[in-house]
């Protein structure tokens, strides 16, 4: 059941980005610190935050526990504790109840569009948003022996879409996904993958930041429009200023 801590983290952090007065640091920067609890001030010190953000998750047969601490660096004050008691199945928009209770308790101030987004959910399936769950952990995240899986993340997510056709952020991670096994296969078949499942994000929702993020990779890596590739990258980090996939590749673009 590690995916669910994995891929919990991964759209907690993700949600949270979409704050634009939360400097949120990456997971990757966070990875060394995974699995055990080391001196907050220290980690305060060594990433340059003002707040740290512990979470683990407990499963009993069909339930699920979250528990998150939010700490203060410079005091060791607990400024957040909760526990978030689901059903397996009944988990869907649970990283957005946990950013809004962090907002609030940092006190800060969202716009109506910030709003928006902490509120969004591009499924109301929660089977499928399980799915989505797994192939985040998949095929996204690198931990001590665990390389991406990436043929299992696209299994995961074609199994999502089966289940929610509409489901903008798969339809976007899935033509992340082809994209990223084109940079290694130069297949004709995952190239067209990539392409599909971006145009079909795209034609639910045109300005969705995810949606224009894998179709600006795929301009980037799979056909090559540098003027195109900014223009879609440019426009994720006005949206999402933390958005470190948008950000590397823009200067790759």
């Amino acid at each position: 059941d590690a995916y669910l801590a994995d891929g919990l983290q991964e759209e907690i952090l993700s949600t949270l980005a979409r704050v634009r007065d939360l400097k949120v640091i990456s997971r990757t920067s966070t990875a060394e610190f995974r699995g055990f609890t080391p001196n907050v001030r220290e980690v305060g010190d060594r990433l340059g935050v003002g707040s740290v953000l512990e979470g683990s998750v407990r499963r009993e047969g069909h339930t699920m526990r979250l528990t998150v601490q939010l700490i203060d660096t410079r005091n060791d004050r607990h400024v957040l504790a909760a526990d978030y008691d689901r059903d397996l199945g009944h988990i869907l928009g649970l990283q957005t109840e946990v950013a809004r209770k962090i907002a609030d308790a940092l006190a800060v101030t969202l716009t109506t569009y910030e709003r928006g987004e902490l509120e969004r959910v591009t499924t109301n399936n929660g089977d499928a948003y399980n799915l989505y769950l797994r192939a985040i952990a998949a095929g996204f995240i690198v931990t001590p022996g665990n390389d991406p899986n990436l043929a299992r993340s696209k299994l995961l997510l074609t199994q999502a879409l089966r289940l929610d056709p509409g489901y903008t952020d798969a339809l976007a991670l899935l033509s992340q996904t082809c994209n990223r096994l084109f940079m290694d296969s130069r297949s004709a078949t995952d190239a067209a993958c990539a392409r599909t499942y971006f145009e079909r994000a795209i034609a639910l929702d045109p300005q969705s930041p995810e949606s224009r993020l894998a179709r600006g990779l795929y301009k980037v890596y799979v056909a090559p429009d540098p003027g195109a590739a900014l223009a879609d990258l440019e426009a994720v980090v006005r949206l999402r200023p933390d958005s470190s996939h948008a950000l590397v590749n823009l200067v790759l673009a």
